[in-house]
């Protein structure tokens, strides 16, 4: 039910972004630009966003990861100090 729903509401928003990118097409562009062609550039421009979002989770977790990993190295290191 939640899956029909959240498609239900991406197909408004897909018909929404398609006619914003229509515009932005139109006015970059300066000539009317067929929806076919607009709808196949908004999804590079999607794509591509989504690449560099995940890029940069990827880089964040992989941050983290380093941070932990050092934390666990000074742990090892303070209890071999202590002994």
């Amino acid at each position: 039910m939640i899956s029909l729903f959240i498609s239900v509401v991406s197909l408004f928003l897909f018909r929404y972004y398609s006619n914003i990118i229509s515009v932005f097409t139109k006015l970059l562009i300066g000539k009317k630009v067929e929806l076919w062609k607009s709808l196949i550039s908004g999804f590079g421009l999607g794509f591509m966003c989504l690449v560099v979002i995940g890029a940069l989770v990827a880089f964040n977790k992989e941050s983290e990861k380093k941070k932990f990993k050092k934390m666990e190295e000074y742990i090892k290191y303070a209890e071999k100090d202590k002994i």
